[in-house]
């Protein structure tokens, strides 16, 4: 399990380790890679936005029809569909911030990394704006995929925004601290 305090940790490190690069801007990818953006927002003093790139997978039915001793099976199916279907750029940014980040270097972040599909999509998002150079970040790169360019972690783990985890109120909570504060900051 990845803890808030690892997290920040590897931030630390994420931040050293980017310095070489010099970016302008970081782009974290919803939900998993937004903590780490804030994270890095701090270290890095950088202007930190968010993008939303997800895979339509939706088992809420399935889990609701199998009694709790059996949903392992929604969580192997989801599992599954996870590894098929394609993700997809859900929400991009505001039209005023894709033109500033034009000419720009932007560290891409993100929690895990599994297939790298989801870094796909939203490097040739940046592209298609016209982004200058995208370096990526990540916790958790699972299989030691080359379109990482940063990490801390090798396989998988669970983080504190994972409902098994013992920190998810705590960062729930955290979250909606942050989410008030940027709001009140615009």
């Amino acid at each position: 399990m990845v803890t808030l305090a690892r997290l920040e940790r590897c931030c630390d490190k994420i931040a050293e380790n980017v310095k070489t690069f010099r970016p302008d801007y970081i782009v974290s990818i919803e939900s998993g890679g937004w903590y780490i953006g804030h994270l890095l927002e701090k270290k890095l003093q950088l202007p930190h936005y968010s993008i939303t790139v997800k895979r339509s997978i939706n088992l809420q039915k399935l889990y609701r029809i199998f009694p709790e001793r059996l949903r392992i099976i929604p969580s192997i199916v989801q599992g599954l569909l996870f590894h098929c279907k394609d993700p997809m750029l859900q929400a991009r940014l505001p039209t005023l911030t894709e033109s500033a980040l034009k000419g720009k270097n932007v560290l891409l972040v993100d929690d895990a990394v599994h297939s790298g599909k989801t870094f796909f999509v939203a490097i040739e998002y940046l592209q298609s704006i016209g982004v200058g150079c995208i370096k990526t970040a990540t916790v958790s790169n699972v299989f030691d995929n080359p379109v990482v360019d940063y990490y801390c972690y090798s396989g998988m783990y669970f983080f504190p925004w994972s409902r098994p985890s013992y920190e998810y109120p705590t960062y729930l909570s955290l979250r909606k601290n942050l989410e008030d504060q940027t709001v009140i900051a615009l």
